[in-house]
Protein backbone atom coordinates (compact mmCIF):
# COMPACT_ATOMS: atom_id res chain seq x y z
CA UNK A 1 0.00 0.00 0.00
CA UNK A 2 3.32 1.92 0.26
CA UNK A 3 3.45 1.90 -3.09
CA UNK A 4 -0.05 1.60 -4.76
CA UNK A 5 -2.14 4.73 -4.22
CA UNK A 6 -5.08 4.49 -2.25
CA UNK A 7 -6.08 8.46 -2.85
CA UNK A 8 -4.38 10.76 -1.43
CA UNK A 9 -4.07 9.24 2.05
CA UNK A 10 -1.33 7.05 1.02
CA UNK A 11 1.47 7.61 -1.06
CA UNK A 12 0.28 7.85 -4.78
CA UNK A 13 3.72 6.88 -6.42
CA UNK A 14 7.20 5.05 -5.11
CA UNK A 15 9.23 7.40 -3.30
CA UNK A 16 12.57 7.71 -1.50
CA UNK A 17 10.84 6.59 1.18
CA UNK A 18 8.78 3.55 -0.57
CA UNK A 19 11.69 2.47 -2.87
CA UNK A 20 10.28 -0.75 -3.40
CA UNK A 21 8.53 -0.78 -7.03
CA UNK A 22 9.85 -3.06 -8.69
CA UNK A 23 10.15 -5.52 -5.12
CA UNK A 24 7.86 -8.51 -5.11
CA UNK A 25 4.35 -7.20 -3.82
CA UNK A 26 2.17 -9.92 -3.74
CA UNK A 27 2.52 -13.86 -3.91
CA UNK A 28 -0.53 -16.21 -5.02
CA UNK A 29 0.56 -19.73 -6.21
CA UNK A 30 2.55 -19.58 -9.24
CA UNK A 31 1.89 -15.91 -10.18
CA UNK A 32 3.81 -12.45 -8.62
CA UNK A 33 3.38 -9.38 -8.87
CA UNK A 34 5.78 -6.26 -8.11
CA UNK A 35 4.55 -2.88 -7.07
CA UNK A 36 5.01 -1.19 -9.63
CA UNK A 37 2.69 -4.02 -11.90
CA UNK A 38 0.03 -3.78 -9.34
CA UNK A 39 -0.23 0.38 -9.82
CA UNK A 40 -0.40 -0.57 -13.16
CA UNK A 41 -3.09 -3.53 -13.36
CA UNK A 42 -5.30 -1.52 -10.60
CA UNK A 43 -5.25 1.96 -12.90
CA UNK A 44 -5.67 -0.04 -16.09
CA UNK A 45 -8.80 -1.25 -14.34
CA UNK A 46 -9.75 1.21 -12.93
CA UNK A 47 -10.02 3.20 -16.48
CA UNK A 48 -12.33 0.11 -17.76
CA UNK A 49 -14.48 0.80 -15.03
CA UNK A 50 -15.40 4.10 -15.75
CA UNK A 51 -15.83 3.50 -19.18
CA UNK A 52 -18.12 0.61 -18.21
CA UNK A 53 -19.86 2.88 -16.15
CA UNK A 54 -18.36 2.81 -12.80
CA UNK A 55 -18.83 6.32 -10.92
CA UNK A 56 -17.61 7.75 -7.73
CA UNK A 57 -19.37 6.28 -4.67
CA UNK A 58 -20.77 3.76 -6.37
CA UNK A 59 -20.84 0.33 -4.58
CA UNK A 60 -19.08 -2.32 -6.08
CA UNK A 61 -19.92 -5.76 -4.66
CA UNK A 62 -17.23 -8.50 -5.11
CA UNK A 63 -17.39 -12.02 -5.27
CA UNK A 64 -14.53 -14.22 -5.46
CA UNK A 65 -12.30 -16.72 -4.02
CA UNK A 66 -8.62 -15.84 -3.04
CA UNK A 67 -6.95 -14.40 -6.21
CA UNK A 68 -4.86 -12.49 -7.34
CA UNK A 69 -7.57 -9.58 -9.02
CA UNK A 70 -8.38 -9.24 -5.15
CA UNK A 71 -5.93 -6.77 -5.20
CA UNK A 72 -6.55 -5.28 -8.68
CA UNK A 73 -10.14 -4.39 -7.67
CA UNK A 74 -9.10 -3.13 -4.12
CA UNK A 75 -6.53 -0.28 -5.64
CA UNK A 76 -8.90 0.39 -8.51
CA UNK A 77 -11.89 1.36 -6.65
CA UNK A 78 -9.97 3.36 -4.23
CA UNK A 79 -8.20 5.11 -7.08
CA UNK A 80 -11.55 5.83 -8.68
CA UNK A 81 -13.56 6.52 -5.44
CA UNK A 82 -15.62 3.81 -5.59
CA UNK A 83 -16.79 1.61 -2.33
CA UNK A 84 -15.98 -2.04 -2.09
CA UNK A 85 -18.88 -4.37 -1.08
CA UNK A 86 -16.76 -7.73 -0.58
CA UNK A 87 -18.93 -10.44 -0.45
CA UNK A 88 -18.63 -13.72 1.27
CA UNK A 89 -18.15 -16.86 -1.18
CA UNK A 90 -19.72 -18.77 2.00
CA UNK A 91 -22.96 -17.29 1.32
CA UNK A 92 -26.13 -18.67 -0.57
CA UNK A 93 -28.30 -16.48 -2.73
CA UNK A 94 -30.32 -14.88 -0.47
CA UNK A 95 -27.42 -14.15 1.71
CA UNK A 96 -26.06 -12.27 -1.26
CA UNK A 97 -29.50 -10.85 -2.53
CA UNK A 98 -29.50 -9.22 0.98
CA UNK A 99 -26.04 -7.97 0.86
CA UNK A 100 -26.79 -6.41 -3.05
CA UNK A 101 -29.72 -4.84 -1.97
CA UNK A 102 -28.58 -3.11 1.53
CA UNK A 103 -25.56 -1.69 0.11
CA UNK A 104 -27.94 -1.02 -3.19
CA UNK A 105 -24.90 -2.50 -5.40
CA UNK A 106 -24.40 -0.70 -8.54
CA UNK A 107 -21.96 -3.01 -10.20
CA UNK A 108 -21.41 -7.01 -9.24
CA UNK A 109 -17.96 -8.09 -10.11
CA UNK A 110 -18.10 -12.22 -9.82
CA UNK A 111 -16.44 -15.08 -10.92
CA UNK A 112 -17.48 -17.76 -12.52
CA UNK A 113 -17.37 -20.34 -10.43
CA UNK A 114 -19.45 -18.25 -8.14
CA UNK A 115 -21.81 -16.66 -10.39
CA UNK A 116 -24.54 -18.92 -10.67
CA UNK A 117 -24.86 -17.46 -6.99
CA UNK A 118 -25.89 -14.29 -8.01
CA UNK A 119 -28.29 -15.53 -10.52
CA UNK A 120 -31.02 -13.76 -9.54
CA UNK A 121 -29.30 -10.52 -10.76
CA UNK A 122 -30.37 -11.57 -14.21
CA UNK A 123 -33.68 -11.01 -13.84
CA UNK A 124 -32.93 -6.92 -12.84
CA UNK A 125 -33.38 -4.41 -16.17
CA UNK A 126 -30.99 -2.21 -14.13
CA UNK A 127 -28.53 -4.63 -13.79
CA UNK A 128 -27.68 -5.09 -17.51
CA UNK A 129 -24.86 -4.00 -18.68
CA UNK A 130 -23.79 -4.17 -14.86
CA UNK A 131 -22.90 -7.93 -14.00
CA UNK A 132 -18.94 -8.25 -14.33
CA UNK A 133 -17.23 -11.89 -14.71
CA UNK A 134 -13.15 -11.61 -14.04
CA UNK A 135 -12.83 -14.03 -17.19
CA UNK A 136 -14.93 -16.51 -19.22
CA UNK A 137 -17.96 -15.99 -20.28
CA UNK A 138 -21.37 -16.59 -19.32
CA UNK A 139 -25.20 -15.09 -20.30
CA UNK A 140 -26.16 -12.61 -18.88
CA UNK A 141 -22.41 -11.42 -17.69
CA UNK A 142 -19.73 -8.83 -19.08
CA UNK A 143 -15.63 -10.62 -19.30
CA UNK A 144 -13.45 -8.04 -17.52
CA UNK A 145 -10.27 -9.83 -17.67
CA UNK A 146 -8.34 -7.79 -15.54
CA UNK A 147 -4.79 -8.86 -17.45
CA UNK A 148 -6.06 -7.21 -20.85
CA UNK A 149 -4.13 -4.12 -21.94
CA UNK A 150 -6.08 -0.95 -21.55
CA UNK A 151 -5.08 1.52 -24.96
CA UNK A 152 -4.71 4.38 -23.04
CA UNK A 153 -4.29 4.58 -19.18
CA UNK A 154 -6.66 7.42 -17.45
CA UNK A 155 -5.65 9.42 -14.98
CA UNK A 156 -6.93 9.58 -11.27
CA UNK A 157 -5.75 12.94 -9.47
CA UNK A 158 -5.80 13.27 -5.94
CA UNK A 159 -9.35 14.70 -4.80
CA UNK A 160 -11.15 14.92 -1.93
CA UNK A 161 -11.39 10.96 -1.02
CA UNK A 162 -9.85 9.94 1.96
CA UNK A 163 -12.76 10.23 4.51
CA UNK A 164 -15.85 9.25 1.83
CA UNK A 165 -17.13 5.84 2.60
CA UNK A 166 -14.85 3.74 1.07
CA UNK A 167 -15.36 -0.25 2.03
CA UNK A 168 -18.91 -1.65 3.34
CA UNK A 169 -17.49 -4.74 5.87
CA UNK A 170 -20.79 -6.15 6.59
CA UNK A 171 -20.37 -7.85 10.56
CA UNK A 172 -20.56 -11.50 10.77
CA UNK A 173 -24.35 -11.19 12.31
CA UNK A 174 -23.71 -12.90 15.71
CA UNK A 175 -27.09 -11.71 16.73
CA UNK A 176 -29.46 -11.42 13.50
CA UNK A 177 -28.75 -10.07 10.29
CA UNK A 178 -25.47 -8.73 9.12
CA UNK A 179 -24.53 -4.48 8.97
CA UNK A 180 -22.09 -3.05 7.27
CA UNK A 181 -19.69 -1.04 8.79
CA UNK A 182 -18.21 1.80 6.43
CA UNK A 183 -14.56 2.29 6.60
CA UNK A 184 -12.72 5.44 4.74
CA UNK A 185 -10.05 5.25 3.33
CA UNK A 186 -8.48 6.99 6.36
CA UNK A 187 -9.73 4.24 8.82
CA UNK A 188 -7.66 1.99 6.73
CA UNK A 189 -4.50 3.50 6.52
CA UNK A 190 -4.60 4.03 10.36
CA UNK A 191 -5.40 0.59 10.72
CA UNK A 192 -2.22 -0.33 8.76
CA UNK A 193 -0.01 2.26 10.48
CA UNK A 194 -0.85 1.10 13.67
CA UNK A 195 0.13 -2.51 12.93
CA UNK A 196 3.49 -1.18 11.83
CA UNK A 197 3.55 0.53 15.27
CA UNK A 198 2.25 -2.39 16.99
CA UNK A 199 4.07 -5.02 15.72
CA UNK A 200 7.61 -3.72 13.82
CA UNK A 201 6.65 -4.52 10.67
CA UNK A 202 9.63 -4.26 7.86
CA UNK A 203 10.34 -4.10 4.04
CA UNK A 204 12.16 -7.70 5.12
CA UNK A 205 9.14 -9.71 5.83
CA UNK A 206 6.24 -11.71 4.41
CA UNK A 207 3.20 -12.29 5.26
CA UNK A 208 1.40 -15.32 4.95
CA UNK A 209 -2.40 -14.93 4.73
CA UNK A 210 -4.95 -17.35 5.35
CA UNK A 211 -8.17 -15.85 5.63
CA UNK A 212 -9.96 -15.23 3.00
CA UNK A 213 -9.88 -11.92 1.50
CA UNK A 214 -13.07 -10.87 1.76
CA UNK A 215 -13.32 -11.16 5.56
CA UNK A 216 -11.93 -8.56 8.01
CA UNK A 217 -9.17 -10.40 8.49
CA UNK A 218 -8.27 -10.85 4.68
CA UNK A 219 -6.99 -7.02 4.06
CA UNK A 220 -6.95 -5.72 7.50
CA UNK A 221 -5.07 -8.64 9.43
CA UNK A 222 -1.15 -7.62 7.93
CA UNK A 223 -2.29 -7.42 4.41
CA UNK A 224 -2.44 -3.60 3.83
CA UNK A 225 0.46 -3.00 6.81
CA UNK A 226 3.01 -5.39 4.72
CA UNK A 227 2.74 -3.70 2.07
CA UNK A 228 2.43 -0.19 3.50
CA UNK A 229 5.81 -1.08 4.95
CA UNK A 230 6.82 -2.26 1.70
CA UNK A 231 7.31 -6.32 2.48
CA UNK A 232 5.95 -9.24 0.45
CA UNK A 233 2.60 -11.03 1.12
CA UNK A 234 1.78 -14.51 0.50
CA UNK A 235 -1.91 -15.65 -0.19
CA UNK A 236 -3.13 -18.96 0.75
CA UNK A 237 -6.14 -20.51 -1.77
CA UNK A 238 -9.50 -20.47 0.05
CA UNK A 239 -10.11 -23.50 -0.70
CA UNK A 240 -9.83 -25.54 2.80
CA UNK A 241 -6.50 -25.09 4.83
CA UNK A 242 -4.15 -28.52 4.92
CA UNK A 243 -1.42 -28.47 7.53
CA UNK A 244 1.15 -29.69 5.02
CA UNK A 245 0.41 -26.85 2.48
CA UNK A 246 0.85 -24.00 4.76
CA UNK A 247 4.03 -25.89 5.95
CA UNK A 248 5.19 -26.55 2.52
CA UNK A 249 4.45 -22.69 1.34
CA UNK A 250 5.70 -20.92 4.80
CA UNK A 251 9.10 -22.58 4.17
CA UNK A 252 9.26 -21.99 0.62
CA UNK A 253 8.91 -17.88 0.61
CA UNK A 254 10.35 -17.74 4.09
CA UNK A 255 7.51 -16.39 5.80
CA UNK A 256 8.10 -14.47 8.67
CA UNK A 257 4.31 -13.66 10.25
CA UNK A 258 1.07 -15.31 10.00
CA UNK A 259 -2.37 -14.80 12.02
CA UNK A 260 -3.79 -18.50 12.68
CA UNK A 261 -6.80 -19.03 14.75
CA UNK A 262 -6.08 -21.59 17.51
CA UNK A 263 -8.27 -25.19 15.75
CA UNK A 264 -4.99 -24.19 12.77
CA UNK A 265 -2.38 -24.08 15.37
CA UNK A 266 -3.56 -27.51 16.62
CA UNK A 267 -3.33 -28.64 13.33
CA UNK A 268 0.35 -27.32 12.40
CA UNK A 269 1.24 -28.77 15.50
CA UNK A 270 0.36 -32.33 14.66
CA UNK A 271 1.52 -32.01 11.71
CA UNK A 272 5.64 -33.64 11.29
CA UNK A 273 6.87 -30.73 8.18
CA UNK A 274 6.03 -28.11 11.42
CA UNK A 275 9.65 -28.23 12.78
CA UNK A 276 11.90 -25.83 15.12
CA UNK A 277 14.48 -25.98 11.90
CA UNK A 278 11.92 -25.68 8.83
CA UNK A 279 10.29 -23.20 10.39
CA UNK A 280 12.89 -20.73 12.03
CA UNK A 281 11.68 -17.62 9.37
CA UNK A 282 8.79 -16.96 12.10
CA UNK A 283 9.35 -14.07 13.75
CA UNK A 284 5.56 -13.48 14.40
CA UNK A 285 2.00 -15.35 14.85
CA UNK A 286 -0.91 -13.65 15.55
CA UNK A 287 -4.11 -15.28 17.03
CA UNK A 288 -7.28 -14.64 18.33
CA UNK A 289 -11.03 -15.45 17.81
CA UNK A 290 -11.49 -17.62 21.05
CA UNK A 291 -9.62 -18.04 24.28
CA UNK A 292 -6.18 -19.59 23.41
CA UNK A 293 -5.44 -22.39 26.12
CA UNK A 294 -1.76 -21.64 28.03
CA UNK A 295 -1.20 -25.52 26.72
CA UNK A 296 -1.05 -24.32 22.79
CA UNK A 297 0.64 -21.45 23.35
CA UNK A 298 3.20 -23.48 25.51
CA UNK A 299 3.33 -26.06 22.54
CA UNK A 300 3.97 -23.40 19.90
CA UNK A 301 6.47 -21.55 21.98
CA UNK A 302 8.60 -25.16 22.28
CA UNK A 303 8.56 -25.30 18.66
CA UNK A 304 9.05 -21.93 17.41
CA UNK A 305 11.14 -20.47 20.44
CA UNK A 306 12.29 -17.35 18.56
CA UNK A 307 8.33 -16.86 17.51
CA UNK A 308 6.15 -14.41 19.79
CA UNK A 309 2.66 -15.78 20.28
CA UNK A 310 0.74 -12.97 20.13
CA UNK A 311 -3.19 -12.68 21.16
CA UNK A 312 -5.29 -9.94 19.55
CA UNK A 313 -8.32 -8.50 20.07
CA UNK A 314 -10.70 -6.84 16.95
CA UNK A 315 -14.01 -6.84 15.18
CA UNK A 316 -15.30 -5.47 12.17
CA UNK A 317 -16.02 -2.00 13.53
CA UNK A 318 -12.03 -1.79 14.34
CA UNK A 319 -10.87 -3.87 11.39
CA UNK A 320 -7.61 -5.10 13.28
CA UNK A 321 -6.63 -5.30 16.40
CA UNK A 322 -7.27 -2.82 19.09
CA UNK A 323 -6.19 -4.98 21.55
CA UNK A 324 -2.58 -6.74 21.84
CA UNK A 325 -2.13 -9.31 24.70
CA UNK A 326 2.06 -9.80 24.12
CA UNK A 327 3.95 -13.14 24.67
CA UNK A 328 5.30 -12.01 28.06
CA UNK A 329 2.12 -11.91 29.48
CA UNK A 330 0.28 -14.50 27.69
CA UNK A 331 0.38 -17.23 30.81
CA UNK A 332 0.67 -14.26 33.99
CA UNK A 333 -2.82 -12.81 32.56
CA UNK A 334 -3.99 -15.72 31.37
CA UNK A 335 -7.83 -14.44 30.25
CA UNK A 336 -7.10 -11.02 29.60
CA UNK A 337 -7.46 -10.07 25.92
CA UNK A 338 -4.49 -7.63 26.53
CA UNK A 339 -4.21 -3.80 26.58
CA UNK A 340 -4.56 -1.45 23.88
CA UNK A 341 -2.47 -1.29 21.30
CA UNK A 342 -0.57 1.97 19.96
CA UNK A 343 -3.56 4.16 18.18
CA UNK A 344 -6.64 2.65 19.99
CA UNK A 345 -7.63 4.51 23.34
CA UNK A 346 -9.79 1.80 25.49
CA UNK A 347 -12.31 2.52 28.35
CA UNK A 348 -14.95 0.19 30.30
CA UNK A 349 -18.18 2.46 31.19
CA UNK A 350 -21.32 2.13 33.19
CA UNK A 351 -24.84 2.00 31.43
CA UNK A 352 -24.59 6.30 32.52
CA UNK A 353 -21.71 6.47 30.27
CA UNK A 354 -19.02 6.94 33.47
CA UNK A 355 -15.86 5.62 33.10
CA UNK A 356 -14.93 2.75 35.45
CA UNK A 357 -11.62 2.64 36.31
CA UNK A 358 -11.81 0.09 39.89
CA UNK A 359 -11.72 -3.08 38.33
CA UNK A 360 -16.15 -2.75 37.69
CA UNK A 361 -17.40 -4.54 34.92
CA UNK A 362 -18.66 -2.91 32.62
CA UNK A 363 -19.44 -2.13 28.57
CA UNK A 364 -15.90 -1.92 26.59
CA UNK A 365 -15.70 1.29 24.28
CA UNK A 366 -12.88 2.00 21.70
CA UNK A 367 -11.52 4.88 20.03
CA UNK A 368 -9.09 4.96 17.55
CA UNK A 369 -8.21 6.81 14.09
CA UNK A 370 -8.96 3.35 12.18
CA UNK A 371 -12.56 2.87 14.10
CA UNK A 372 -15.44 2.52 11.48
CA UNK A 373 -17.43 6.23 10.74
CA UNK A 374 -20.91 4.26 11.11
CA UNK A 375 -23.34 2.24 9.75
CA UNK A 376 -24.55 1.82 5.95
CA UNK A 377 -28.39 3.32 6.29
CA UNK A 378 -28.58 3.02 10.23
CA UNK A 379 -28.65 6.35 11.23
CA UNK A 380 -30.00 5.60 14.63
CA UNK A 381 -27.13 2.05 15.03
CA UNK A 382 -24.93 4.62 14.10
CA UNK A 383 -25.51 6.99 16.71
CA UNK A 384 -25.89 4.75 19.61
CA UNK A 385 -22.96 2.75 18.83
CA UNK A 386 -20.54 5.13 17.73
CA UNK A 387 -22.11 8.28 20.46
CA UNK A 388 -19.19 10.74 20.86
CA UNK A 389 -16.12 9.35 19.13
CA UNK A 390 -16.28 5.76 20.63
CA UNK A 391 -17.26 2.40 19.71
CA UNK A 392 -19.45 0.72 21.90
CA UNK A 393 -18.76 -2.76 21.76
CA UNK A 394 -21.39 -4.79 23.12
CA UNK A 395 -18.48 -6.86 25.43
CA UNK A 396 -18.70 -6.65 29.08
CA UNK A 397 -15.06 -6.19 30.01
CA UNK A 398 -13.31 -4.91 32.92
CA UNK A 399 -9.64 -3.56 33.46
CA UNK A 400 -7.34 -4.18 35.60
CA UNK A 401 -4.83 -2.38 37.72
CA UNK A 402 -2.54 -2.39 35.20
CA UNK A 403 -4.44 -1.90 32.23
CA UNK A 404 -5.44 -5.49 31.10
CA UNK A 405 -8.39 -5.83 29.75
CA UNK A 406 -10.52 -8.85 30.66
CA UNK A 407 -13.91 -9.63 27.95
CA UNK A 408 -16.52 -11.60 30.22
CA UNK A 409 -19.16 -11.68 27.77
CA UNK A 410 -21.56 -9.53 25.83
CA UNK A 411 -24.68 -7.32 26.95
CA UNK A 412 -27.05 -9.11 25.44
CA UNK A 413 -25.46 -12.41 26.61
CA UNK A 414 -24.86 -11.63 30.10
CA UNK A 415 -27.28 -14.17 32.73
CA UNK A 416 -28.79 -12.96 35.22
CA UNK A 417 -29.29 -16.33 37.64
CA UNK A 418 -30.86 -15.26 41.27
CA UNK A 419 -29.82 -12.01 41.08
CA UNK A 420 -26.37 -12.59 40.55
CA UNK A 421 -24.53 -11.89 36.86
CA UNK A 422 -22.86 -14.55 35.37
CA UNK A 423 -20.54 -13.62 32.14
CA UNK A 424 -20.18 -16.15 29.98
CA UNK A 425 -16.65 -15.52 28.69
CA UNK A 426 -15.47 -15.88 32.17
CA UNK A 427 -17.30 -19.17 32.48
CA UNK A 428 -15.49 -20.38 28.97
CA UNK A 429 -11.94 -19.39 29.69
CA UNK A 430 -12.16 -21.77 32.82
CA UNK A 431 -13.54 -24.69 30.62
CA UNK A 432 -11.19 -24.51 27.65
CA UNK A 433 -8.93 -24.45 30.01
CA UNK A 434 -9.46 -28.58 30.11
CA UNK A 435 -7.09 -30.67 27.99
CA UNK A 436 -10.15 -32.24 26.93
CA UNK A 437 -12.10 -29.38 26.04
CA UNK A 438 -12.50 -28.81 22.31
CA UNK A 439 -14.72 -26.07 22.17
CA UNK A 440 -17.60 -24.68 24.58
CA UNK A 441 -20.08 -21.88 24.52
CA UNK A 442 -22.48 -21.26 27.62
CA UNK A 443 -25.98 -19.65 27.30
CA UNK A 444 -28.28 -18.96 29.83
CA UNK A 445 -32.13 -20.38 29.75
CA UNK A 446 -35.34 -19.83 31.78
CA UNK A 447 -35.04 -21.31 35.22
CA UNK A 448 -37.86 -21.63 37.67
CA UNK A 449 -36.18 -20.80 40.93
CA UNK A 450 -33.23 -18.60 40.05
CA UNK A 451 -34.90 -17.10 36.69
CA UNK A 452 -31.80 -17.92 34.44
CA UNK A 453 -29.44 -20.80 34.70
CA UNK A 454 -26.11 -21.60 32.64
CA UNK A 455 -25.70 -24.23 30.28
CA UNK A 456 -22.82 -24.93 28.93
CA UNK A 457 -22.52 -26.67 25.46
CA UNK A 458 -18.94 -28.84 25.02
CA UNK A 459 -17.37 -30.26 22.17
CA UNK A 460 -15.04 -32.45 23.31
CA UNK A 461 -11.48 -33.34 22.33
CA UNK A 462 -11.54 -36.74 23.65
CA UNK A 463 -13.60 -38.69 26.02
CA UNK A 464 -14.65 -36.70 29.24
CA UNK A 465 -16.55 -37.44 32.31
CA UNK A 466 -19.55 -34.93 32.87
CA UNK A 467 -18.73 -35.03 36.47
CA UNK A 468 -14.76 -34.43 35.99
CA UNK A 469 -15.69 -31.46 33.97
CA UNK A 470 -17.58 -30.03 36.64
CA UNK A 471 -15.75 -30.71 39.37
CA UNK A 472 -12.79 -28.83 37.39
CA UNK A 473 -15.24 -25.83 36.70
CA UNK A 474 -15.94 -26.18 40.91
CA UNK A 475 -12.33 -25.31 41.98
CA UNK A 476 -11.65 -22.56 39.48
CA UNK A 477 -15.65 -21.13 39.52
CA UNK A 478 -17.69 -19.43 42.56
CA UNK A 479 -20.20 -21.99 42.54
CA UNK A 480 -23.10 -19.93 41.35
CA UNK A 481 -21.50 -19.14 38.00
CA UNK A 482 -20.52 -23.33 37.34
CA UNK A 483 -23.42 -24.52 34.74
CA UNK A 484 -26.07 -26.41 35.98
CA UNK A 485 -26.75 -28.17 32.47
CA UNK A 486 -24.03 -29.86 30.45
CA UNK A 487 -24.68 -30.63 27.07
CA UNK A 488 -22.27 -32.89 25.09
CA UNK A 489 -21.87 -33.38 21.25
CA UNK A 490 -19.84 -33.91 18.24
CA UNK A 491 -20.71 -31.56 16.18
CA UNK A 492 -18.71 -28.34 15.76
CA UNK A 493 -20.31 -24.95 17.58
CA UNK A 494 -22.24 -22.66 14.93
CA UNK A 495 -19.94 -19.56 13.80
CA UNK A 496 -19.59 -16.84 11.87
CA UNK A 497 -16.88 -16.58 9.01
CA UNK A 498 -14.88 -14.68 11.57
CA UNK A 499 -15.20 -17.94 13.98
CA UNK A 500 -17.55 -16.29 16.52
CA UNK A 501 -19.90 -18.73 18.14
CA UNK A 502 -23.82 -17.91 17.07
CA UNK A 503 -24.68 -18.12 20.44
CA UNK A 504 -28.19 -17.36 19.49
CA UNK A 505 -28.16 -20.40 17.54
CA UNK A 506 -27.08 -22.40 19.84
CA UNK A 507 -29.48 -21.08 22.63
CA UNK A 508 -32.66 -21.96 20.25
CA UNK A 509 -31.10 -25.30 19.95
CA UNK A 510 -30.76 -25.60 23.92
CA UNK A 511 -34.10 -24.19 24.58
CA UNK A 512 -35.40 -27.67 21.91
CA UNK A 513 -33.74 -29.86 24.42
CA UNK A 514 -35.98 -31.13 27.30
CA UNK A 515 -35.38 -34.75 28.08
CA UNK A 516 -32.20 -35.64 30.34
CA UNK A 517 -30.98 -38.27 28.07
CA UNK A 518 -29.87 -34.62 26.06
CA UNK A 519 -28.82 -32.66 28.95
CA UNK A 520 -26.71 -34.14 31.90
CA UNK A 521 -28.31 -31.89 34.51
CA UNK A 522 -25.81 -31.02 37.34
CA UNK A 523 -26.42 -33.24 40.67
CA UNK A 524 -26.16 -29.81 42.86
CA UNK A 525 -27.90 -26.85 42.53
CA UNK A 526 -27.11 -25.17 45.99
CA UNK A 527 -25.32 -22.54 46.41
CA UNK A 528 -22.87 -21.32 49.18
Amino acid sequence: MGHIRIDHAITKRPTAGFHNGGGTAVVFGETSYSYAELDRRATALATRLRQLGVMRGDRILVLMYNRIEWFDVFFAAAKMHAVLVPGNYLSVASELEYLVDDADARFILAEPALADRLSFLLDRPAMTGRLLLTDGDLDGWSPLNTDSAVDELDDFPDGAGPDEPFLLQYTSGTTGLPKAAIHTQTTILFNALGQMADFGLLETDTYLGLSALCWTAGFHAFTLGVLLAGGRVVIHHSRGIVADEVCEVAARHGVTISALVPTIMRRLLETPGFTTERMSSFRLIVTGTEPVPEELITAMNAVLPRCAVVQAFGMTEILGSGIILRPEDAIERLGSVGKSSALTQVRVESPEHHDLADGSVGELVIRSAATAVGYWNRPAESAAAFADGWFHTGDLARIDEAGFIFVVGRTKDMIISGGLNIYPAEVERVLYQHPSVEEVTVVGIPDPLWGEAPVAVVVPRAEIDPEDLRAFAVERLSKYKVPRNWIFTDVPLPKTVSGKVRKFEVRAEVLQRSTVLEIARSSDHRRD
